[in-house]
């Protein structure tokens, strides 16, 4: 099967923002993701979860190449962006900004969690469980 522009904008359309890579969760995102595509009879597509990963990860990695590209060109005017580049250009800054927000809040169960240890270890075994129980 050929991926063409319309193709490639639906799947655009599709993607969710937010799910970790490598994840049962991100297994049936794409399975869901070619489900509903499939579901779209005017682009007539047979496609399955590792059908729709690939040419996401193509795209995105073309349009990444190419925002690096414009900027290091000093000078030049960046062209307009086509409906599939801005699409990506969401995904892929959102997909950023929730990783951020998983980054920080892992930092602060960890900070959390390294307080507690440490108010343990300066206060007796039955402040401790007097602490606790209450």
């Amino acid at each position: 099967m050929t991926w063409t522009s319309e193709k490639d904008e639906a799947l655009c359309e599709e993607i969710p923002f937010r799910f970790q890579p490598r994840t049962k969760e991100s297994g049936t995102t794409w399975s869901q993701v070619a489900g509903d595509l499939r579901q779209i009879k005017s682009l007539n597509m047979t496609v399955d979860q590792r059908a729709v990963q690939d040419p996401y990860k193509i795209l995105k990695s073309h349009f990444l190449q190419k925002m690096t590209e414009e900027e290091k060109g000093s000078g030049i005017a960046p062209p307009e962006l086509t409906p599939v580049e801005a699409a990506l250009e969401e995904i892929i800054e959102k997909q950023c900004n929730s990783e951020d927000s998983d980054k920080k809040e892992k930092a602060e169960k960890d900070r959390k969690n390294g307080e507690e240890m440490c108010q343990e270890s300066l206060e007796t075994f039955a402040q401790t469980k007097k602490r606790k129980m209450t």
